[in-house]
């Protein structure tokens, strides 16, 4: 069972991931160049990140427990 998770979440990884990856790249740079002084577009990044890895997916698992990603994205940009 935990095998059938672990390659579910591959193949979601490797096909539909890279989608929503791409989508986060290009909405980072975006909001890096529209609003350089927002920390949005690291937020949308990550966010992006994390769907497209199936961060929230638990499968099917049986005992084991993956360390969760819980870190406050929050970053003060100095442009000169």
């Amino acid at each position: 069972m935990y095998m059938l998770s672990i390659l579910f979440r591959f193949l979601w990884s490797v096909t539909i991931g890279l989608v929503f990856f791409a989508i986060g790249l290009v909405l980072f740079l975006l909001f890096d160049i529209l609003h350089p002084s927002s920390d949005r577009g690291y937020r949308i990044l990550n966010y992006m990140y994390k769907i497209g890895s199936l961060g929230s997916f638990k499968g099917l698992s049986i005992g084991i427990t993956m360390e969760r990603d819980d870190y406050d994205v929050t970053v003060e940009k100095k442009r000169y």
